[in-house]
This record gives C-alpha cells, structure tokens and sequence, in this order.
C-alpha cells in the first residue's frame, strides 16, 4: 500500500496540501492509464500492420513516462499539465487526421475535454477543447479533398460533433 502510495503521490504524504496531493495523483493515475494503453494499442497497432500509428502510440508513451518521471522529481504540476495537455491533442488530432485501425480512432477524443479541463482549468481546457474540435472539424470539411485524410462517413459526423460537444 505504501509502495503505490509513493508511485502516484510521488511521495508526497497524506498531509500534504490537498488540492495538491490530488492534483498529483490523478495526474499520475491518468499517466500510468495512459502508458498502460498505449502499450497495449501500440503493440496492436503494430500486429495490424499500422505501423505509423504504432510508432506514435511508442513515442507517446516514452513522452509519457519522461513526463512522469518529471512531474515526480520537480512536482511543477502546472508545467506538466500544461506540455501534457498541448502534447495530448497533438497526439489526438494525428490519430484523427490518420484516421487509426479501421478509423476508429476518434473514440478516444472523448476522453480530451475531461483531462483538458480537470489539468488546466475550466476556461484553458475548454479553450483546448474547442481547438482540438476546430481542428476535427477542418478534417471533416476537407477529408475527400486531401488524398492523405481519412474521409468519415456523414452518419459519423452528425453523431461526433454534439456527442464531443457534450463531454
């Protein structure tokens, strides 16, 4: 129990400032998901031979645990939510623009606005939302018309935009 302790609260302890202490360990909760599944997807990728998305899946989770080990020798929560956020919708609007296995890539969008929010804040996250909901919606007017986009069917678009919206 003490071990986990020290791997997400970056060995911070239980009377520690509390906004802090779970700032941090959410943050690092959603790290080690986040390397949890991109191992997994990354490696899946790679059996289905997209090996573009699998080298990005790789490179983002070395991102993610250089940003992890980071965030525990510096515990700069602020730096790392922000380069985390800003990298995380890099990372998200390539894996939209290629479109992922079976373009199927766009389910993991969803999860942005809750991690875009909860790290920077009501007004930033939500400004990085609408950015990376901008940038989706330039690849939907111009997918046919570039012959690297993925084109998604108008049944997915129609059901994307308010679903997104929402979250």
């Amino acid at each position: 129990k003490s071990f986990l302790w020290g791997i997400i609260a970056n060995g911070l302890t239980y009377d520690h400032d509390l906004e802090t202490l779970r700032k941090i360990v959410l943050l690092n909760i959603i790290i080690i998901l986040g390397c949890i599944f991109l191992t997994l997807l990354g490696t899946l990728a790679f059996i289905q031979h997209h090996s573009i998305l699998g080298s990005m899946d790789a490179f983002m989770l070395v991102f993610l645990i250089v940003l992890f080990r980071y965030l525990k020798t510096s515990k700069n929560i602020v730096l790392v939510s922000k380069i985390g956020v800003t990298t995380i919708g890099i990372f998200y609007f390539f894996i939209f623009f290629n479109g992922g296995v079976s373009q199927t890539a766009f389910v993991w969008h969803y999860t942005y606005p809750l991690i875009a929010i909860f790290l920077l804040g009501n007004i930033w996250g939500s400004l990085a939302t609408f950015v990376l909901l901008f940038l989706v919606i330039v690849v939907f007017a111009i997918g046919e018309r570039v012959s690297w986009f993925p084109v998604y069917r108008f049944d997915l678009i129609y059901r994307f935009l308010p679903s997104y919206i929402s979250t």
